[in-house]
């Protein structure tokens, strides 16, 4: 939760922490990782933890440490250690941390992402984090164009002050050059 109210804190270092595990918990965590880098990174397969505590995968380019892959997956994978690790904290006594109830927060989610791994996020947090509400700001259209229908809100000035509107219609028929003349994303002609 401290982390968001402090944008100075950085997410969680995700190597360290399953490194810093007991055994079973290390087992489960990265298990969980494994198969949740495996489910939304197609490219990649977790590997394991070599020696010095760094994650490796293998990739089509034979195996890597984590520091070894782009920027964009890196993020992605902090992210999805960060989730994992604050998830098990809060919920350490679940078998199943992912099935917690409660609500997520997410600012400007996918702005680094391609495009590709934007298309899979918000399913993919909906089928992991089943029992979560799920609130993400992003100022991705691609993003924006997989919100299901009536769940999609903007910001807008009307008559000098900020109002939350909803998003008419269903994001996912439009086109994105179609979603990009509405209102918005400060067209709307």
């Amino acid at each position: 939760m401290a982390s968001l109210f402090d944008p100075g804190l950085p997410l969680n270092p995700l190597e360290p922490w399953i490194a810093d595990l007991s055994d079973d918990q290390s087992q489960t965590a990265t298990g969980i990782v494994a198969e949740l880098v495996q489910e939304f990174l197609h490219e990649f397969r977790f590997a394991g933890l070599h020696d010095d505590r760094t994650i490796l995968l293998d990739t089509a380019d034979g195996r890597l440490g984590l520091h070894q892959i782009g920027d964009g997956f890196q993020s992605l994978i902090a992210f999805i250690g960060d989730l994992l690790y604050q998830v098990t904290n809060i919920f350490e006594e679940l078998h199943d941390p992912l099935s917690a109830r409660g609500q997520f927060l997410i600012d400007s989610v996918g702005n680094e992402l391609h495009p590709r791994l934007q298309r899979r996020l918000l399913d993919f947090l909906e089928i992991r984090l089943p029992n979560m509400q799920i609130v993400v700001t992003t100022q991705s259209l691609v993003i924006s164009q997989q919100s299901p229908e009536n769940a999609l809100h903007y910001c807008i000035r009307r008559d000098g002050a900020m109002k939350i509107e909803q998003f008419e219609g269903e994001p996912r028929k439009l086109r994105l050059n179609q979603l990009m003349m509405t209102e918005a994303f400060g067209d709307g002609t």
